[in-house]
């Protein structure tokens, strides 16, 4: 029984197979069949593409040219021939010379005259004998001319005199304010002689200099920087540009992560850091050390009515006449706490790790509130988010990375700092210190706030010291005074 059920089920399982493959056959034909349609479909429908089709890409580039300041100077005529018959009391003679300068300088120019050799004896018309002299009138006025001497005077016609100016000390003759495609000036000399002065030849030199007045230069102006002008420079390359809203001029420097920093500690506030409390755009919320209206007459005090802080000078470290920051131009700058740092948005409310402020004190053309438009394009630096040396990496981070850096905290970094953040090295860092109840660790240590909150008391920051970086990891109470850079991000 069990061989017939064994015979039995094997003959079921063929019947079955047999019936599969016929399905699985019919199956295939009809896919082929629908196959073939899809692709005769397929093959009708087809339209093809116009390859000649235009493609087009678009990038600005900023031609730049400057003409350099350029002068020239003659004079008319070369040698002055004065000629005199003498008298017992003396007789005059006069002739006069132009000088033509001309000069494409905007402010214009300025034109000395003095004797080509030194001292008094220099300004006397001596004889071909080497010996003899008619001197130089010595009338600081015009005037008339004693008898045996000679002079100049500016002007045509002239009749009075003064005195030959020597050549440690030359007399300017004529100052311009504007561009001179000729511009002349006349010169009258006159010598008078009586019968006592030796008859023949006297001569002198004078030398007449052209000079181009100082310009004042002009600096582009940080309000008109540009993504694409960021984009354009190159690394390394370092331009000064100028704040408007106080004249304050700051060096701008394309760092390794390809972003435009300034290399310059911010100098700049709005009148308000002496005045009262400045309200922020949260109603109850003011720009004091501890966001609070809180009017203290002890301006050390934790609550005094600030949110800028000067640096101490008094020939220390920042003080602008002890030499230590030489290339600098604000030296340490200000010190701002975080709601004057972010211009009033970095309030109470921006309380998140990682929360982004929406304005800053950065000198742009709009009010905090428009960053990424065209208007705002310097911004204050992102901190890194994160614990435990593990960060989404901000401005901060990024650029330490591009340096050679981890990005993160980092302890001994003494070498990197050197090669990297130092005063000395690309990122020009200064040792701008810190306020919390009084100005603290200048010369020690620099400090500097990014647009991340870290909590609602807190903020992320740049910290670099002897030996310890933490490039937008640190974290400081709102309410302290840190240094501000700021930068364009293309």
């Amino acid at each position: 029984r069990e061989r017939e059920r064994e015979r039995e089920l094997s003959l079921a399982r063929s019947q079955q197979s047999s019936k599969g493959f016929i399905a699985a056959a019919k199956l295939s034909a009809v896919f082929l069949s629908c196959f073939i349609f899809a692709f005769f479909c397929g093959a009708l429908s087809f339209v093809p593409h116009d390859s000649s089709a235009e493609a087009r890409a678009y990038a600005d580039a900023e031609v730049n040219l400057n003409i350099d300041s350029a002068i020239a100077l003659t004079v008319n005529p070369a040698a002055l021939d004065l000629a005199v018959a003498p008298t017992p009391t003396g007789a005059q003679t006069t002739d006069e010379l132009t000088i033509n300068v001309s000069t494409n300088n905007p402010t214009g120019y300025y034109l000395d005259m003095n004797a080509k050799d030194p001292g008094a004896a220099g300004t006397a018309l001596t004889h071909t004998n080497g010996t003899n002299i008619i001197p130089s009138t010595t009338s600081a006025m015009p005037a008339t001319l004693p008898v045996n001497t000679w002079g100049y005077n500016i002007g045509s016609g002239a009749t009075t005199f003064l005195a030959i100016p020597q050549l440690d000390n030359p007399t300017t003759l004529i100052r311009t304010d504007a561009p001179a495609t000729v511009s002349e000036t006349t010169l009258t000399f006159g010598a008078k002689a009586d019968t006592n002065a030796l008859a023949g030849i006297y001569s002198n030199t004078m030398t007449f200099t052209a000079v181009t007045n100082y310009v004042e230069p002009v600096y582009p102006a940080m309000q008109d920087f540009t993504v694409t002008r960021c984009q354009n420079m190159s690394v390394g390359q370092t331009i000064v540009m100028q704040d408007t809203r106080n004249s304050t001029l700051y060096r701008v420097r394309k760092m390794p992560d390809n972003k435009c920093w300034m290399i310059d500690n911010l100098d700049y506030s709005p009148g308000r850091s002496q005045a009262g409390p400045y309200l922020t755009p949260e109603p109850g919320r003011y720009m004091t050390n501890d966001g609070t209206d809180t009017i203290d007459s002890n301006p050390d005090n934790l609550n005094a009515p600030r949110f800028a802080y000067a640096s101490e000078y008094d020939g220390g470290y920042c003080d602008p006449e002890s030499g230590d920051l030489a290339e600098s131009t604000t030296k340490c700058g200000l010190l701002y706490n975080w709601y004057g740092a972010t211009f009033g948005t970095g309030t109470h409310s921006v309380r998140y790790d990682g929360q982004e402020a929406n304005g800053s004190i950065c000198p742009n053309n709009s009010e905090p509130g428009n960053i990424g438009d065209d208007n705002y394009p310097w911004t204050l630096p992102r901190g890194n988010i994160g614990t435990d040396n593990i960060y989404n990496l901000g401005d901060f981070g990024v650029l330490d990375q591009a340096m050679g850096g981890s990005g993160g905290i980092q302890l001994g970094a003494r070498g990197h700092m050197e090669a990297s953040w130092y005063y000395d090295a690309p990122w020009s860092g200064v040792f701008s210190g810190t306020w919390y109840t009084d100005l603290d660790s200048q010369g020690m240590s620099g400090n500097f706030w990014s647009s991340t909150a870290g909590s609602s008391t807190e903020a992320r920051a740049l910290y670099f010291g002897d030996s310890v970086l933490e490039p937008g990891t640190a974290k400081y109470p709102k309410y302290t005074g840190l240094a501000v850079r700021c930068l364009v991000s293309p």
